[in-house]
């Protein structure tokens, strides 16, 4: 186990978001599933979705402006499940799946933030800033 998940404070909320979050993955393999699954789910690629993570995006940006919190939530939920949807193409076709997309992010917030997960020593906006560009590029650079 390692020293993140020994420090995890988990609350109700947090064990009921892994739920959900693990019903959520089962509803995105049924919708794919080749015999029962939905046509519309099946026939789409990464290409014929992307107008949708572009709209849903907009969307989330107009909520954002409005304010509202529970529009913010659902757009939030619909580019989760754009995120969700490529995903799960790409399981099906042997690529990457959404744990490999978790993986990555997960390894990505400890690299670009080593003074909370290695050293924990505070540092400013402007230290933390310049942490994370110097992280990102010498990752870019690794590409």
């Amino acid at each position: 186990m390692n020293q993140i998940n020994k420090d995890f404070n988990s609350n109700k909320s947090d064990m009921e978001a892994i739920d959900n979050f693990r019903e959520l993955i089962q509803n995105i393999h049924k919708l794919h599933d080749a015999k029962e699954g939905c046509p519309w789910h099946k026939s789409q690629t990464h290409e014929s979705l992307m107008p949708f993570m572009f709209e849903e995006s907009n969307e989330f940006k107009n909520a954002l402006k409005s304010k509202n919190i529970d529009n913010i939530a659902d757009e939030l939920g619909d580019i989760l499940l754009q995120v969700m949807l490529h995903s799960e193409i790409s399981r099906i076709n042997n690529g990457f799946s959404i744990k490999d997309v978790i993986t990555k992010l997960n390894k990505k917030i400890l690299i670009r933030h080593p003074y909370i997960f290695e050293k924990k020593v505070k540092v400013t906006l402007k230290e933390a800033n310049n942490i994370w560009k110097k992280r990102k590029e010498r990752e870019k650079r690794k590409e």
